[in-house]
């Protein structure tokens, strides 16, 4: 009985808690008040508001522009001139930025697809890359000569030319997808040239070079020509118009991207050393790379051979020291001093140039191998001398000693004997007398 009016006053206790409260809730809902607008700021007359700009490069190919040379043509490559299978053309694209701050164009590259098949070494379905180094500015434009293809390259068809700028995404940019532009190109069938290119060989000449009297051997000049005697023209590229496989130099700066139309010729010059009594043989090359359709593939190589006759025996000097000084300054120097007379006793002349060198044997600790080339070459004739020294900080050894020099100790400078070229002589070393530190 008692537990039940516990809970019969504590629920008593609860209603009287909470009669306050109910009894302060409204007795009807609030009125709704509307949301004032916010009023945008009054403007002065003819004011322009501010828009926020985003900052950040954008480059874009704003044009492509096709550049054609056609035989005959004045001048060379211009716009809007048909294309034809044996003509020239470049390719132009024109990039803007038309971002907020400036960008460095890094890598642009090109494809030219669509058109038929054809033949193997012309650019279709290939991309190329180029740089374009610079900065560029917002709203300013540069133009760059980014591809070209040349006659023979391209057969008759339409084609897609795709120009990207910024190809391997080297900037961040406010738009990644407009920096590749695209424009049509046709080729027509040619109207001046029927058949195929026959790249070969026409003449060879090889000529020697005396312009280098220092020179120890015997130098030439070789001026190969080709010759297209197809009915086609050919472009030549890649490797030069002519190709030389080891022992030939030359600099292939005019001969790297060259038109030949029928019966046009481009020379090549080389250079060549030969040892004295040696024989060269080189195989040149022209379109090496097969990158032109010829009707014969089987005459474009020539083979090279150069032989040097032997020196003559008259022309041969011959090389003996006549005498050596040497002395050595001990402490506090310590250092030697060698000096060594050479005398030409052959009837011909002796080149002396960065091949000489002598060689010290028996030489006291701390000597070693010496060696000396004069700055410039030397020409000794017959009966003349040439002194060439050395010195150096080193201390040497205590004592005498017999010292050996020999000249031309790797027999580099051709000579009638080379059993006189040894000279020997003794060397007194005084004692090296050191102070205390």
């Amino acid at each position: 009985m008692r537990h039940l009016s516990s809970l019969y006053f504590g629920a008593m206790v609860w209603i009287v808690i909470l009669a306050p409260a109910y009894s302060q809730l409204p007795t009807k809902p609030p009125e709704f008040q509307p949301v004032q607008p916010i009023q945008p700021p009054k403007l002065p007359p003819n004011a322009v508001p501010q828009i926020p700009v985003r900052l950040g490069a954008d480059l874009v190919v704003e044009t492509i522009e096709i550049l054609v040379s056609n035989p005959g043509d004045n001048p060379a490559f211009a716009t809007g001139r048909p294309i034809y299978t044996h003509s020239s053309v470049n390719i132009r694209p024109i990039f803007k930025n038309i971002g907020t701050t400036t960008a460095n164009i890094e890598d642009v590259s090109w494809a030219l697809t669509g058109g038929p098949t054809i033949p193997q070494g012309t650019l279709y379905g290939r991309t190329f890359g180029g740089r374009l180094r610079g900065a560029l500015a917002p709203n300013a434009t540069t133009t760059g000569s980014l591809g070209y293809f040349g006659p023979g390259q391209v057969a008759a068809g339409t084609y897609t030319i795709n120009v990207t700028v910024d190809s391997a995404n080297r900037v961040v940019e406010l738009s990644e997808i407009n920096n590749v532009t695209s424009v049509s190109l046709t080729v027509l069938p040619s109207n001046l040239y029927t058949g195929q290119a026959d790249l070969r060989f026409g003449t060879v000449s090889v000529t020697e070079d005396t312009s280098n009297p220092y020179s120890l051997k015997r130098n030439y000049v070789v001026d190969a020509t080709v010759i297209n005697a197809g009915t086609f023209p050919a472009y030549l590229h890649g490797n030069g118009v002519i190709r030389a496989e080891k022992n030939l130099t030359t600099s292939h700066s005019e001969g790297y991207f060259v038109s030949l139309f029928p019966n046009q010729t481009k020379t090549i010059r080389f250079s060549a050393s030969v040892d004295y009594g040696a024989t060269l043989t080189e195989t040149l090359t022209t379109d090496s790379m097969q990158l032109v359709a010829e009707s014969d593939e089987t005459n474009n190589s020539y083979t090279l051979t150069i032989a040097a006759p032997p020196r003559p025996i008259s022309a041969i000097g011959d090389l003996v020291i006549t005498d050596a000084y040497f002395e050595y300054f001990p402490n506090p120097n310590r250092f030697y001093f060698l000096k060594v007379t050479l005398r030409n006793h052959g009837p011909g002349t002796v080149t002396i140039c960065d091949h000489y060198s002598w060689v010290t044997k028996n030489a006291p600790e701390g000597l070693g191998w010496v060696a000396n080339a004069p700055q410039h070459p030397v020409q000794l004739g017959p009966g003349q001398s040439y002194t060439p020294s050395t010195s150096a900080r080193q201390s040497l050894s205590q004592g005498a000693f017999s010292l050996t020099l020999e000249a031309n100790p790797n027999r580099t400078i051709p000579e009638r004997h080379y059993t006189n070229n040894s000279y020997t002589f003794t060397v007194r070393i005084p004692e090296d007398v050191r102070t205390s530190p």
